[in-house]
């Protein structure tokens, strides 16, 4: 579906549906989604479902049940002119390279359902800031490299792991505050897991 640039899916009946992967992978030429009418309470796994669609701006998916889904891995990787993206409040965690490669994407709302945070999920976003749920426990490995234009952020009193690389080569990181004393950041090989020059408060952390 390289070619299309719109679809009218208001005729689909999706109630039976249980696998949405890859549904509009690639359709690089496609401006606009409307899927408000779309019953996803079947459904099982969201994987690569709107990867590559490198024209896609803006997709409010809030209407969306995730109850029963799985995977959401790579689900809106390398849309690189998406800006503005709505999650459903039912969405429990963001899977692996969720966000990568979106580097248009500056800033995001994530669903206070969230629980946690894969690898690579906003790996090479372009996001300036964004607001952690206060139920996250864990900021899995890479998950925020690249990011080049984030500044600062705030990590709830949740989360107690900072894995490997998480905020690797976010040169312009310049304050991350940890609001749980015993969180434990992994740096075990030496590869900036917290940049350099990123200033940590409170100052009462060390790398393990």
């Amino acid at each position: 579906c390289k070619n299309v640039t719109a679809l009218d899916l208001s005729h689909f009946d999706t109630g039976n549906v249980t696998c949405m992967a890859g549904m509009f992978s690639d359709c690089e030429n496609l401006v606009a989604l409307d899927l408000s009418h779309f019953d996803t309470g079947s459904v099982t796994s969201m994987f690569d479902m709107f990867y590559g669609c490198k024209n896609l701006t803006a997709l409010d998916l809030s209407s969306f049940d995730t109850v029963y889904v799985d995977y959401m891995w790579g689900m809106f990787m390398n849309c690189e002119n998406l800006t503005d993206v709505k999650l459903s409040s039912t969405v429990e965690g963001l899977g692996v390279r969720t966000f990568a490669g979106c580097s248009s994407l500056i800033n995001i709302e994530i669903p206070e359902s969230v629980t946690w945070i894969d690898e690579f999920v906003f790996s090479g976003c372009g996001i300036k800031e964004i607001k952690i749920p206060s139920g996250v426990t864990d900021i899995r490995r890479q998950s925020f490299e690249y990011c080049m234009n984030l500044i600062e952020i705030e990590l709830p009193r949740s989360v107690v792991n900072v894995e490997w690389r998480a905020f690797d080569n976010c040169d312009n990181l310049q304050k991350i505050t940890f609001y749980n004393p015993d969180c434990i950041i992994c740096d075990y090989d030496g590869s900036n897991t917290i940049p350099e020059n990123t200033i940590i408060y409170p100052e009462l952390f060390t790398a393990v």
